[in-house]
């Protein structure tokens, strides 16, 4: 519909399987963990699906799930226009991990929180962090520091209130 993107995944295989089906966009190996590398506010959104929850679970020993989530946020906030909006669909396998998530991307500079969508079910459950760039007057640098005490504790971030937001989308849709 006229939009130009950019897919990124760590795996080859992934991405030559977008390649494969003759997509109509740019592929690029990377892990988000380490960052992505561009210029700010070239892009107008983001979407990830189910790729987030795989920062918490360290592949290599120098791999730390908060470190890699700040490098993430802090160079997509960079990297998205103000205002723009980024939504990651995941699976956190507690609270502690949705509460890293949000308190890391709220340390970043965005705002925003958790959606989630059919929270009662056990098998269709999903997790959204619906996280928003600053405004078209906020500055592009984002906030980087952050110490040990604020990022375990609760409440607000950088200025920035988190939420949990439970909501049971499909049916706010239906008919």
């Amino acid at each position: 519909k006229g939009h130009q993107w950019v897919g990124m995944d760590i795996s080859p295989d992934m991405l030559n399987v977008a390649v494969d089906r003759e997509v109509d966009g740019d592929v690029l190996e990377a892990d988000m963990g380490q960052g992505i590398a561009f210029g700010p506010g070239v892009f107008d959104g983001a979407i990830s699906i189910s790729a987030l929850q795989w920062l918490f679970y360290p592949s290599k020993r120098c791999h730390n799930p908060r470190k890699r989530l700040m490098a993430l946020f802090s160079q997509l906030y960079s990297s998205l226009f103000r205002g723009a909006r980024a939504v990651f669909q995941f699976y956190p396998e507690s609270a502690v991990q949705m509460n890293m998530a949000v308190r890391a991307a709220m340390a970043c500079g965005f705002s925003g929180g958790v959606v989630v969508d059919l929270p009662n079910s056990t098998k269709a459950k999903k997790y959204y962090l619906t996280i928003t760039a600053g405004t078209n007057h906020t500055y592009l640098a984002p906030k980087l520091e952050m110490d040990e005490k604020e990022f375990a504790g609760e409440g607000n971030y950088g200025g920035q209130q988190s939420t949990v937001r439970y909501e049971n989308t499909r049916e706010r849709y239906k008919g």
